[in-house]
């Protein structure tokens, strides 16, 4: 698990200082003196510790956002926790879903529990399919990584099982792809950078160069 939260965890501060100044190039230095880590992070800390723990996933996300309330947490998600203990998830589809659930793709020795389990977390604050299948589709290239798929293999079960489309190159996405908050529209192009990567810097460059993304104060929600 603590393979799968570095390269969450490293993927975020190097991405952050691009939230503002989308790059559309794989050439960039990778840390800068304002590189930091999110809300992102935080959640992926904060549910890789709940399903180590087996404390109650809501209330650790609760506990992590008072630990780090200043990690770029969206209007959306404060309300979540505002609303207090048990409150209604959101009706969310945006890829926040998909970018902690990580530690999911280690949470068991089977594909199909490693679903359960990244549908489980995500429903907490994410009550939409879009969400749960950007989750799921995650955790499950995560899983299948791990356990030795070929990236052959991991594609063609992502698009069977989600219908992603994996087969368009990021050179032919890059020009045109701008701000999309949605799991439909982020987490297809995040695994065809791995799968086009040649090693773990690579899809970094790879994910980061789609450019898109904007600072949180733009963002509707950024974890939510």
């Amino acid at each position: 698990m603590i393979s799968a939260m570095f390269g969450a965890i490293a993927g975020d501060v190097i991405g952050s200082v691009f939230e503002r100044n989308n790059v559309k190039s794989k050439t960039f230095p990778l840390f800068d003196a304002a590189s930091r880590f999110t809300d992102d992070t935080v959640l992926t800390v904060a549910l890789a510790h709940s399903l180590i723990s087996g404390e109650d996933a809501g209330r650790t996300m609760r506990s992590f956002h008072a630990r780090y309330p200043d990690a770029g947490f969206g209007p959306t998600f404060r309300a979540w926790i505002e609303a207090g203990d048990g409150a209604a998830a959101p009706r969310s589809a945006s890829n926040g879903a998909a970018m902690r659930i990580a530690p999911a793709g280690w949470a068991a020795g089977s594909l199909e529990v490693v679903l359960a389990e990244a549908q489980r977390l995500t429903v907490l604050t994410h009550d939409h399919p879009e969400a749960v299948a950007g989750a799921q589709a995650t955790a499950a290239a995560v899983f299948l990584a791990r356990t030795g798929a070929t990236k052959g293999e991991l594609r063609e079960f992502v698009e069977a099982r989600f219908g992603y489309d994996l087969s368009v190159p990021l050179d032919a996405v890059r020009p045109g792809y701008a701000f999309d908050l949605s799991c439909a529209g982020t987490v297809p192009h995040a695994i065809r950078a791995f799968l086009e990567a040649s090693d773990f810097e690579d899809a970094l460059r790879n994910a980061i160069s789609i450019g898109g993304e904007r600072g949180s104060e733009l963002r509707d929600n950024e974890t939510v």
